[in-house]
């Protein structure tokens, strides 16, 4: 980590250590931004402000001791210099791991191994054992060299907790090579406290007690790596599960066609015996028939016999249908040439055969001007070798289907004045008395073109636009949150008279106002560049499988205070077939905290707010209730636009610009949700969310 590289810079002046220090401060800082953004409380933010202030002296430390080497200064000299006290950094590490172990302390077994690889990651790096050996090696003080053994010591007891557990070969190989590593520091520390002993440099210490830290490092990256592979593993099962459960099916799916085959050969072997015969009756009749002879005559006689019978009604019905086809055709040749769309049929050499009244308001020909000539007259130039090329290609489909030929790019045609247009067009083959013929519809899409180009155009100008406000609420954001960054911190050393006493205590109630209206003031920015980010499409979801005992206790953190204030009794009721569901984490917390927040925000003093959580029909359902003052009928559909707030008595004010429902709603469908409000003034109010389950939300993607 920062600290290991930083020592080593001290000690080695290899501008190697200097990178990868710089480069840990930046990853530590922005951890510590992206902490901040998950809405902390207040006393995870005091302790993350210490760690950033400590982060911000080593990165100062670290440039000057640079110019300290590049000044031909000693290791001793140097941490003489550049040395920084660490308590404020470690005391805020010590208060957020309390936290977090109180949040997990009812959780998975799994997260007993996450916890004993966290401790040994502690106790080996910041105010760690590698910290206070650097120390040591720096500033030779027997406190450093017992704080160093003792965590030595800590981190083997982690490694024998580790051991205790279920581990794969992999796991059990990485332990063995901490220790190794462990048992190369403690003869360090040995050999140091001897080498101290005899008067060694700092730099001549160092030499000789340099441990390689390569195989422990690579050793907890495995031990990750291990961890993540067995969450993993029960997803798989149940991956193994479906796709057997797919193999049955396939193989049903696989027999149902043998058995069709083997009805459809036995159907076969019945008619040839019980019909092949009778049918040799009618083959004369059919033969004419199909040779276009319309006038045969069935007799009565064959009609009479079951089998001939049947066969002889088929042709009946064969002949009525050829009629009423031939009396179709002759409407449908009617219809063509009546319709307003331009329809045009060529035959196999390209000349044109038909010309309807469409073709001619299209075009400008009339049909004599273009019966029997190349169709050609009617293509650009610079046309036509590519549509008789599209033309040859469709001929030479075997079964060719219809085809629209605006899906190959703009289809250009040319009138008779000389002027071209932009259309689309289909073509389909039509056979007819053993010849091919082709049906061409096509359609002038000028006027499209030019409500394209317009649509566009205003397209471009709200994307611009779009970006203009992005580039705005970036600016804002920066603009605003820097200052009030400031006024935080600034009122908050005021009002808690971290720089002593001010001298009135209402001053202190000066300073506590400022503080609450920077964070209430905050909390609106960060609220206006949520939905900015929601309606621009900018939020990813990031679907995991959720505990839903670890998601109530971090609601329970936010919003405590809150409840203590106003003593509002807070309720959580889980049914008990409710452990886990997938969602994006971050925003079913967002979502459940506004919810409890707005609920609480217009509950009366001492009132009561409860959140129920169930499921039906493979859906999550959420619902806060609160016994508060209740929203009229006429405003409950207005409550999820942004901006708008439901206050019953104009009298009354809350704090708010009134995105909160906005932000849940919105976040709802994402996760293709849906929330619904009900309301009875001075009875209360019930929200509730309703989210679909993994498989049904991949449904609705699809």
């Amino acid at each position: 980590g920062m600290i290991h590289h930083f020592k080593n810079y001290v000690l080695r002046h290899d501008e190697n250590y200097y990178v990868e220090a710089q480069s840990k401060l930046g990853g530590v800082s922005g951890l510590i931004s992206q902490y901040k953004s998950l809405g902390p409380s207040t006393e995870e933010l005091n302790a993350l402000n210490n760690i950033g202030g400590v982060v911000d002296q080593y990165t100062d430390s670290l440039e000057q001791a640079k110019l300290l080497i590049e000044q031909g200064k000693s290791p001793t000299e140097i941490d003489t210099v550049v040395r920084i006290d660490d308590s404020p950094a470690i005391k805020g590490m010590a208060i957020l791991k309390q936290l977090y172990d109180v949040s997990v302390a009812t959780e998975l077994p799994m997260l007993e191994k996450f916890r004993y690889l966290s401790e040994l990651r502690h106790v080996l790096g910041y105010d760690g054992m590698i910290h206070h050996y650097k120390n040591y090696l720096l500033r030779k003080d027997q406190n450093d060299l017992n704080i160093a053994r003792d965590n030595l010591q800590h981190a083997s007891e982690q490694i024998t907790n580790l051991r205790i557990l279920d581990l794969t070969d992999a796991e059990k190989t990485a332990l063995i090579e901490i220790e190794d590593v462990i048992g190369s520091y403690t003869q360090a520390l040995v050999q140091a406290e001897s080498l101290i002993k005899l008067n060694y440099t700092t730099s001549e210490l160092d030499s000789e007690v340099q441990v390689n830290d390569v195989f422990a490092i690579n050793a907890l990256v495995t031990l990750d790596r291990a961890l993540a592979i067995q969450s993993e593993k029960q997803a798989e099962n149940m991956s193994l599960t479906i796709s057997g459960f797919n193999d049955v099916i396939s193989l049903v799916n696989n027999i149902t066609p043998i058995i069709g085959i083997l009805f459809i050969c036995s159907l076969i072997w019945m008619l040839k015996s019980r019909v092949i015969d009778p049918i040799g009756k009618v083959a004369h009749l059919t033969k004419r028939l199909a040779e276009g002879d319309l006038s045969i005559h069935i007799d009565k006689e064959l009609m009479a016999s079951d089998e001939i019978g049947e066969m002889a009604n088929a042709l009946s019905i064969f002949k009525r249908n050829a009629i009423e086809r031939n009396e179709a055709e002759s409407r449908l040749r009617k219809i063509l040439e009546i319709t307003p769309q331009a329809l045009i049929t060529v035959d196999k050499n390209f000349n044109v055969q038909m010309f309807n009244k469409g073709a001619m308001n299209v075009f400008g020909y009339i049909e004599k001007q273009v019966i029997g000539k190349s169709m050609e007259m009617l293509i650009p130039e610079q046309y036509r070798e590519t549509h008789y090329s599209h033309i040859a290609n469709y001929m030479n489909v075997s079964s060719p289907r219809n085809l629209l030929m605006g899906q190959r790019g703009e289809i250009s045609g040319l009138k008779k004045d000389g002027s071209t247009f932009p259309a689309i067009a289909s073509i389909a083959k039509i056979d007819h008395g053993g010849e091919s013929m082709y049906l061409v519809a096509l359609v002038d899409i000028s006027k499209q073109k030019r409500i394209e180009r317009k649509l566009q155009k205003a397209l471009d100008q709200t994307e611009k636009a779009n970006l203009v406000k992005s580039e705005f609420m970036a600016s804002m954001s920066h603009e605003l949150r820097t200052p009030l960054n400031s006024i935080l911190g600034f009122s908050e050393v005021m009002k808690d008279e971290h720089m002593g006493p001010l001298g009135s205590q209402q001053y202190i109630g000066y300073a506590t106002n400022i503080h609450n209206s920077g964070r209430h003031l905050l909390d609106m920015v960060n609220d206006i560049l949520d939905i900015e980010r929601i309606e621009t499409g900018n939020i990813k979801l990031k679907i995991e499988e959720i505990i839903v005992l670890e998601i109530l206790e971090e609601c329970r953190q936010l919003i405590r205070q809150r409840a203590d204030e106003k003593e509002i009794r807070l309720n959580f009721d889980v049914s008990d077939d409710v452990e886990s569901f997938s969602a994006d984490r971050r925003s079913i917390i967002q979502i459940l905290t506004i919810l409890l927040v707005n609920a609480m925000k217009f509950t009366e003093q001492g009132g009561f707010v409860n959140l129920k959580i169930t499921t039906e029909d493979g859906k999550f359902i959420f619902k806060v209730s609160d016994t508060g003052i209740g929203i009229p009928k006429e405003k409950i559909d207005m409550l999820t636009n942004p901006f708008v707030r439901h206050e019953s008595d104009p009298h009354k004010t809350q704090e708010g610009v009134g995105l909160g429902l906005a932000i849940s709603n919105s976040l709802v469908k994402l996760h293709f949700g849906e929330m619904k409000i009900e309301s009875t003034v001075g009875v209360g109010t019930v929200i509730t969310v309703i989210l679909p389950d993994n498989d049904q939300r991949q449904l609705h993607l699809i």
